[in-house]
């Protein structure tokens, strides 16, 4: 959670920002003066400072400015002006000579939220540099010493101390690097950050072996890299250092490789884990801090109403205990609201654990959740083993119905029998969904007590086709992510015009998709709709109007102007499928839309119902195919 230091003279409107800011789920501490607000500033280390242009008393705004900075200047915390009304050049041009960051109007409160998410993902990249080069220097560091120690003379009867891994990885529950040393990148190239270790090392087993490596098990892997030419093959001891964040998959399930070089000949012997867990503790708790920075309503990308509507339920949510169902469709960003409901609780956030409901036999669902016996060893669940933090149940509606009723219990009952006494359940469980768990419920198809359960707090994500505002700030978000060495390419009005065209059915996946398959068509700093049309299955034969779009594909425009027939048959309708008609999904979705108008008698509302359509959606459709 961001700690926002606001400073307003005017206790009015310091009560009124002070509770609009909290809703987006910032921290909010205030200062009545500039000289208030320096004490705060040195006792608090806000991470920004959202300042009044009109600031009243000893100090003026910017001489508050000037101060601020200069006690902020080694967390670079940004500091934005906010102003009643117009202000003069000459105001404006003190305020920037003095150091802020922004000037915004006071009326502009969505801008504001979203410059202090802006500046937040800039200093959670900065801080991922930082840890990024502290691992490179610790490597450098041991590297040093270990040549030292071979230059120096052995003293008799001294001790060898411990060999120096040669590299270091950081990966996550997904076997995906997260992080790579110097060593490590000059083992396995420049390119191994974000891919995954079954890519990077294939038929070796190393995949599977750091996702069963467990605390206090100090294991060493024996990997071969195979060289080409006369270059004799390198041998290595890969040794897992898991973290205390989880046992399962999740990316905060984090674990340091050590690779420790052998020769061929050499027995591949344990390495002490407690001679290495203390170099890389510091760079985990780094990692760590960076999620918990990262991890917060702000990090949800938009402005708009809706956005806004979602950012303040998420902030609300977090603050309090009970279970929380996530909807959304497939695709939305399931997974981002509950690490921030994990992160942002505003307590010690504990293990966050990821369970994909339906990917296990039911015994195996029932133990991994519950407790009981996996491969002949008894074992606590997720739900009985007394640690705190989250689960996340991922797509619920899959969970074996058995498990759902057990799940449902434990959940009513609060507690467990440990055997010697009861236990307090101390996971909070969140559970994620694409599909209408009431409907379910309805057919008997979801316990109805675990809906309850889930219902306690429910957090629905609106679909990109509902807030059409956030889209450029979407898609700018991707590109500034994934354009890697191309350096900041940006979208032109033509390409977002195209994109906001789209339904979106696989919600931000699918954009995310379509967004990265382009970065790697464009060659310059824009992207355009030359490099999104492939994508979108769109061709440029044809082009829509001034805008300079592509137009669909050429049998989706044989339908404009069609109207539905009320009352006609099944066979004879506009929706009948014959011989004659083209095989395109698009076509067939037309037909779909005209026979719901037809089973409807024409009401617009039933027919979204009866296609398990959003209303905006079906109108979206209609209109683009030309249906009156």
């Amino acid at each position: 959670m961001i700690r926002v230091l606001l400073v307003e003279s005017n206790s009015a409107e310091r009560l009124i920002l002070s509770s609009r800011l909290s809703d987006f789920g910032y921290q909010i501490s205030v200062a009545d003066s500039g000289l208030t607000a320096l004490s705060s500033a040195r006792e608090e280390h806000p991470e920004a400072v959202l300042l009044s242009a009109a600031l009243d008393g000893e100090i003026a705004a910017p001489e508050a400015i000037k101060s601020l900075k200069a006690i902020l200047m080694q967390s670079g915390a940004p500091i934005l002006v906010y102003r009643q009304g117009v202000i003069s050049a000459e105001c404006m041009q003190d305020l920037y000579q003095a150091g802020c960051d922004a000037v915004l109007g006071r009326s502009e409160m969505e801008v504001i939220e979203s410059v202090l998410g802006a500046h937040q993902r800039t200093r959670v990249r900065l801080g991922e540099l930082g840890a990024q080069n502290r691992l490179i220097a610790e490597q450098v560091r041991r590297l040093e010493q270990e040549r030292s120690q071979k230059l120096a003379p052995a003293e008799p009867g001294a001790q060898a101390s411990p060999p120096s891994p040669s590299g270091m990885l950081i990966v996550d529950g997904q076997g995906i690097v997260r992080n790579a040393d110097r060593g490590t990148i000059g083992i396995v190239g420049s390119k191994c950050i974000g891919q995954r270790l079954g890519a990077m090392f294939p038929g070796t087993g190393l995949e599977a072996f750091v996702r069963d490596a467990h605390l206090g098990t100090p294991r060493t892997f024996r990997l071969e890299l195979r060289s080409r030419g006369e270059v004799p093959n390198r041998i290595f001891g890969v040794q897992v250092i898991p973290t205390a964040l989880g046992t399962q998959s999740g990316d905060t399930n984090l674990r340091a490789i050590l690779f420790h070089e052998r020769g061929a000949g050499l027995v591949m012997a344990s390495v002490p884990q407690e001679s290495n867990q203390s170099a890389v503790r510091e760079d985990i708790n780094e990692l760590l801090l960076t999620a918990h920075r990262h991890y917060t309503p702000a990090a949800i990308i938009g402005s708009g109403p809706a956005a806004r509507r979602l950012k303040s339920i998420v902030a609300r949510t977090a603050k309090r205990t009970g279970c929380v169902l996530i909807s959304g469709n497939l695709g939305a960003e399931h997974d981002l609201i509950a690490r921030i409901l994990h992160y942002s609780s505003g307590t010690t956030s504990g293990s966050l654990i990821n369970f994909p409901c339906g990917s296990f036999p039911a015994e195996v669902e029932q133990a991994t959740l519950l407790g009981g016996v996996i491969n002949g060893k008894a074992q606590s669940g997720y739900l009985t083993g007394g640690n705190p933090g989250t689960l996340i149940l991922e797509s619920v509606e899959k969970l074996d119905p058995s498990v759902q009723a057990q799940v449902a219990t434990l959940l009513d009952r609060g507690v467990y029998d440990k055997g010697h006494g009861s236990e307090q359940v101390a996971m909070r469980v969140v559970a994620t969904s694409a599909v209408d768990l009431e409907e379910l419920s309805d057919r008997d198809a979801f316990d109805p007590v675990l809906l309850g359960h889930l219902y306690h707090h429910r957090i629905d994500i609106p679909a990109i086709s509902e807030r059409p505002e956030d889209l450029p700030e979407l898609v700018q978000e991707i590109l500034a992510e994934n354009c890697g060495p191309k350096g900041l390419v940006m979208a032109t009005p033509q390409a977002l015009a195209l994109l906001a065209e789209q339904e979106w059915a696989g919600d931000m996946e699918e954009l995310k998709s379509v967004v990265n398959f382009a970065i790697h068509r464009c060659e310059s700093e824009f992207l355009d709709v030359d490099q999104l049309a492939p994508a979108l299955g769109l061709e440029a034969s044809q082009m829509n109007g001034a805008h300079g779009q592509f137009a669909p594909m050429a049998h989706t425009a044989q339908s404009a102007g069609i109207r539905h027939q009320p009352g006609a048959s099944g066979t004879t309708g506009p929706w009948a499928i014959t011989e004659e008609d083209p095989i395109s999904l698009d076509h067939y979705e037309m037909k779909a839309l005209l026979r719901a108008l037809n089973a409807t008698d024409g009401d617009k509302l039933e027919a979204a119902r009866l296609l398990k359509l959003g209303k905006s959606t079906l109108y979206r459709k209609l209109k683009r195919f030309g249906i009156c």
